[in-house]
Order: structure tokens, then C-alpha cells, then sequence
């Protein structure tokens, strides 16, 4: 980061305003600000990419605007929506914000259109560079709307400049209270989606201070378009863009930004490398690499574009900006609609009014694990059992809520594939509010749902179970979740606006980057390659016939028979049934087969079982579990093995 930007990050830092947090009467804060400075500059339709502005000159119809959201939750007094210098250019010349492409006079429109949550227009006004409202519009915030008991949701502002070929540079804030916005403001969260356009009119440089909202994935792209300044020739991109976890783990400093006219290679702006997110978090940890997705929620994006050439009075330096999720977004957008997008959000409000204040709170997920037993690092075909938390965050002054159609999902995948092992549930599911909808059979792949119902504000909840993950082989690693691409966590909700009726206000946090052991060590010469394993019973009152055959056993001293049942704390008990080991028959493979001779009771009834094998040193490996069956054919014969 440059010198300069530093020192303007840290000023924007200082002006931070208090939060605090409740059910009851609402914290009185300050609204969601641009401020007066470094101001959002889309551009008219009539001019041309090469000067900065892709969304407003190269998507057509509709598409061409810019789209701020307003977050109204409920119990809102009020809604003012603020513009400053809601106008394109001055009458009487001398304007200090906005440009005039061609240098001779102002043309073109600003068109501003709010709409409620429920789809309805209640706000449609354009300025232009000569009208009767031009003048009380310049250089000064002008209140556009105001409404009372406004309805719960995601407003979106629709801003769009026609009909010329100028920038308009203007602020936004927004905030429930219709007197004095320093003093009466309670906090409406505002948030782009997807783009930003930045620039420094007419010299000097532009720093922002913005806020993306990371909640997914294991990696994300930054995409700007001509951060090029345009009197240095037509290369030689001036600014950075820095990025920060909220967790502070993750930093990086994107400089190798982009020419004139162009948009970024993805390739140059995934948030992995050194360090790397969301894994940054686990280097204190035991095992390295996968055994955290820490540090989502809101991010600081530290924006610098520079005009360090000394342009003339007209000229400046403009640019676009927007986020994505994951690898595989286009280069160039289609559309105002941009997949896999990230919010960003504006700066809560300074002291004044004018000056940007600190980040936004908005809820996010993680997810954990700790060792609990075996093998820690973990050991080729032994059982290593992790726990796995899954946490809840919600930092605002409301609640969020989960139902039955809005829960936490979180898979354990079973048998990860040929070669690699299996990760089987442990049980113990515990949560510290709302109940387990669901989970798997113990040793099986499947899916754990959680409804945490309401989760208050300035809290957390959190979900623990037990996963039991055997690695295969010595060169792979065993996942202990799903991945992004399937079945990773994700937890549903309706946002703090608890509007229940508005998809934007339903909001999805994940899929989490995956959990996984790092890749085992091979723990001795020991090989058994089992072909199956079966308890079969004939009819209720009859022993188990438990049997199993290999097809391949390299240092095999023989076999251990156990009888799995889970303990108080749904935890697996081990019951060892065989006096003495079970002598193994040699190395190409073998039939074997042992009785649990208490009966069964009736047809309901289940027992669970797993088999030892021990090398020559005494080092054992368990493998199931299997479960019992009923069969009045084909039953085997012991003494025949």
C-alpha cells in the first residue's frame, strides 16, 4: 500500500462510530454515508468505455443504471434517502464534482428511481444540467425521500445518467430519522451490487473505504475495469486495491491493475497464494491447512485510483469494481445481473455527516475442528475422530431467523472415493439453542440439519458433532465436510429486515470452505484388503454369524471382533467379543467367521459391528462399522471357514 493510501485509511478509521446492540429501544447510530469526497462517478450512456465507465456505456436498456440496496428493518421509524449533488454539472460554471466530457457544457440527465421491497416505484426524479431544481441540487445534500413506517425489506435506488457524455459525482446516505441526520440517525446498511465506480475529478487521488461481504467459498475474484490513468498513455494502471479479512488473517494488495479499456484477468485477482483464505486462521492449530473456513463477514476494501500526472481541469481517472464468488466468472460482465456476486457495502457514518465512518455489522458463519481421539497427525487406515463446530455469528442490533425451510446444513461425507477413505458420523450432536432436525447413522455419510430457530442479537449459536475419518492411503487427505461444490455447509436465514416475502432478504451464508486431515503418514507395512464383512441372523432368538474375507493381507497377525453401541454421551463404545485374536490364515486372502452368540430378540432388533486387524508390532486398525441382517437362506456355516 502506498504512503499516501495509509495515511487517508487510517483517517477514514479514526471517524468510526459507536455500536451497540439490543432488543429494545434501538441503538441510536449513524447512517450508512458515501460522504462528500470521495464520490461515486457513473457516467453518461453517450460516452465512450475508454473513458472509464463500462456498466453505464456498454450494457444496454435497462441494465445501464447502477443499483444501490437500503437493508429497512422492522420497526423503522422512517426512511430519508440523501443525495449529495444530486445534479449533472452547474449553470453558472465553476462546478467542483462533476466533469464535462467534451468542455464545453453539461448535457446530460441524473435519473434517480427508489423502489420498496414489495416491487414499487415510489421515487422517480432525474436533474438535469438547466432545470429548476439544478441549483438547490449542487454541491449540497438534498433529501430525495422520505417515508414513514416504511416497509421491512431491500429498497433498491436505481441511479442512471442519459442523455450526455458527462460524469456525475454524487454521495448517498440513508438513515430512519427525519430531523437532524448527525443526531437523529439509526442505522440503514447500503450496499452495492455488484458495481462500484470509482474516480478523482479533476486531479488529485481518490481513496474509498468499502466493505465486501464475504460469506462463502474458498476463494473469490476481484474484477476492475481501465484503472489506467489516461494521461500516462494507454498503460501503467496508478492505485491498489487492498483487501482485509474481517479477522484480520487475510491481507492482500492488488497493484498490477489493469490498462486502459480493459477488464482484469481473473487469474491475477483469486484471493488465495500467501496467505491464503479462509485457512490463514489454522496456522496456531495442531494441524495445518483445512482445520478452519474462519475470517467471512465483512472485509475492508482499502481502494486507491490515482491521478498523479497533474491533468488539466476536465480530465480525471475512472474505473469499475466488483467481486465474485469462486474461479470461474467471465471476464467481461453481460449484464447488471453478475453471477455469484459480492455485496459491498458503504461505511456507517462519520461525525459530521460528511466524512465515512467504520464497517458495517452483518452475520456470517464458520466452521471449526478439534481432534478428540486416534492417530493426531493422522495415520494410514487407522481412525482419527474430530470434532466439528459449526458457529453462528449475528453482530447486529437484531435478530435473524431460521424455520423449517431456513436451516444449517452440514454433510459428512462417508465414503470419499476409491483410494482416498472414508469419513463416517461420530454422534454426539450438541447445540446450544434450537434442536438437530436430522443426522446420519453412526460410521455413515449424510447430512446434519440444525434449526437454531431465532438467533438474538449481539449472540451466537453453535452446532457440534463428531466425525470419524480413516485415511486410505499415505498421499491423500480426508475430507471431514462437504466441499463448495457439494454438500458444503451452508446456513440459511431471513435477514435482520425479517421480511419473509423478499428473496433478496432471504440470505445464504456458505457453502464453507472444506474441512479436511492433512494427508497421513503410512503407518506401518501393514496391508489388509478386506472383500466384505456381513452379520447375518436367521431369525429372531438365533446368534449372529459375523463373517468377512480378504482378499490380500501383507503383515497380518489377525483379527479383533467388537460389538459398537454408543455410550451417555453418544459417543461409539467398543465391546471386544473374541477371548483371543483371531489367528490370520496368510497372505493371499482368507474366509473367516466368528458367532456373537447372544440372540437376538425380535426382528427390530440392530447391532452394529467393526473388525480389527493387528500388524506385527500390535498396532491396530478398525474397520466398519456393518450391521447386522436377518436371512432364512444362504446363512453360512462357520465350521466351514
Amino acid at each position: 500500500m502506498s504512503k499516501r493510501l495509509r495515511r487517508n485509511a487510517a483517517n477514514y478509521l479514526t471517524a468510526v462510530a459507536a455500536v451497540s446492540f439490543g432488543l429494545g429501544a434501538f441503538a441510536t447510530l449513524e447512517a450508512a454515508n458515501s460522504g462528500t469526497t470521495n464520490l461515486f462517478r457513473p457516467q453518461g450512456e453517450d460516452a465512450a468505455t475508454n473513458q472509464g465507465d463500462y456498466v453505464s456505456t456498454a450494457l444496454s436498456g435497462s441494465n445501464d443504471h447502477y443499483a444501490y440496496f437500503i437493508e429497512v428493518p422492522p420497526q423503522t421509524g422512517n426512511i430519508t434517502v440523501d443525495i449529495f449533488d444530486a445534479d449533472v454539472g452547474n449553470t453558472s460554471g465553476g462546478q467542483e464534482h462533476d466533469r464535462d466530457v467534451s468542455g464545453s457544457s453539461f448535457t446530460a440527465d441524473a435519473r434517480y428511481r427508489l423502489y420498496r421491497p414489495s416491487g414499487a416505484q415510489v421515487l422517480n426524479v432525474t436533474y438535469d444540467a438547466t432545470g429548476s431544481n439544478e441549483n438547490a441540487a449542487n454541491d449540497s445534500w438534498r433529501t430525495m425521500y422520505v417515508e414513514n413506517n416504511p416497509q421491512p425489506g431491500h429498497w433498491e435506488l436505481q441511479v442512471e445518467i442519459d442523455n450526455g457524455d458527462e460524469w456525475n459525482a454524487f454521495g448517498l446516505r440513508v438513515y430512519d430519522g427525519a430531523g437532524n441526520q448527525d443526531t437523529d440517525g439509526v442505522e440503514l446498511n447500503v450496499y452495492h451490487q455488484p458495481f462500484v465506480n470509482v474516480g478523482v475529478n479533476p486531479d488529485g487521488d481518490g481513496n474509498y473505504l468499502l466493505y465486501p461481504y464475504v460469506t462463502s467459498d474458498c476463494e473469490a475474484q476481484v474484477h476492475e475495469f481501465d484503472w489506467d490513468d489516461p494521461s500516462g498513455g494507454t498503460s501503467g494502471a496508478n492505485g491498489n486495491i487492498q483487501l482485509t479479512s474481517r479477522d484480520g488473517e487475510y491481507t492482500r494488495n492488488f497493484t498490477d491493475l489493469t490498462d486502459n479499456n480493459t477488464w482484469s484477468p481473473p487469474a491475477q485477482h483469486f484471493l488465495t497464494g500467501s496467505p491464503s483464505w479462509p485457512g490463514a486462521a489454522a496456522a496456531n492449530s495442531g494441524l495445518p491447512g483445512t482445520q478452519a473456513a474462519a475470517g467471512y463477514g465483512i472485509w475492508t476494501a482499502a481502494i486507491n485510483i490515482d491521478d498523479d500526472t497533474g491533468n488539466t481541469a476536465g480530465q480525471g481517472n475512472y474505473a469499475q469494481v466488483y467481486m465474485t464468488y469462486g474461479t470461474g466468472q467471465p471476464v467481461t460482465p453481460s449484464s447488471q445481473n453478475v453471477t455469484g456476486s459480492i455485496r459491498i457495502y458503504l461505511p456507517t457514518d462519520g461525525v459530521n455527516g460528511n466524512t465515512p465512518g467504520g464497517a458495517p455489522v452483518k452475520p456470517y458463519a464458520e466452521q471449526f475442528y478439534t481432534h478428540v481421539s486416534g492417530p493426531n497427525p493422522p495415520l494410514t487406515l487407522q481412525t482419527t475422530r474430530v470434532n466439528v463446530q459449526v458457529v453462528l455469528t449475528n453482530p447486529t442490533s437484531r435478530p435473524i431467523i431460521f424455520s423449517p425451510s431456513n436451516l444449517v446444513t452440514a454433510t459428512v461425507p462417508g465414503l470419499i472415493g476409491a483410494g482416498v477413505g472414508t469419513a463416517g458420523y461420530g454422534g454426539n450432536a450438541a447445540v446450544t439453542q434450537g434442536s438437530i432436525v436430522s443426522q446420519p447413522g453412526i460410521g455413515l455419510g449424510g447430512t446434519v440439519t440444525w434449526n437454531p430457530g431465532v438467533v438474538l442479537a449481539n449472540s451466537t449459536a453453535t452446532l457440534n458433532y463428531h466425525v470419524l475419518a480413516t485415511p486410505a492411503t499415505s498421499g491423500a487427505s480426508v475430507r471431514v465436510t462437504g466441499t463448495v461444490s457439494s454438500g458444503g455447509t451452508t446456513a440459511r436465514f431471513v435477514d435482520e429486515t425479517g421480511n419473509t416475502t423478499q428473496a433478496r432478504a432471504t440470505y445464504t451464508c456458505g457453502p464453507l470452505c472444506t474441512l479436511a486431515l492433512p494427508a497421513p503418514a503410512n503407518n506401518s507395512t501393514l496391508s489388509v484388503e478386506f472383500a466384505s464383512m456381513k452379520a447375518e441372523c436367521e431369525a429372531p432368538g438365533s446368534p449372529v454369524v459375523i463373517s468377512w474375507e480378504t482378499l490380500e493381507e501383507v503383515s497380518n497377525v489377525g483379527f479383533n471382533v467388537y460389538l459398537g453401541k454408543e455410550d451417555d454421551r453418544a459417543m461409539i463404545a467398543y465391546e471386544r467379543l473374541n477371548d483371543s485374536i483371531i489367528p490370520a490364515q496368510g497372505g493371499n486372502g482368507a474366509f473367516y467367521a466368528f458367532v456373537d452368540d447372544r440372540p437376538t430378540t425380535s426382528y427390530s432388533d440392530t447391532r452394529t459391528y467393526f473388525i480389527e486387524d493387528i500388524d506385527a508390532s500390535g498396532i491396530g486398525t478398525i474397520h466398519g462399522p456393518f450391521t447386522m441382517s436377518f436371512s432364512t437362506a444362504g446363512m453360512p456355516t462357520w465350521e466351514n471357514y
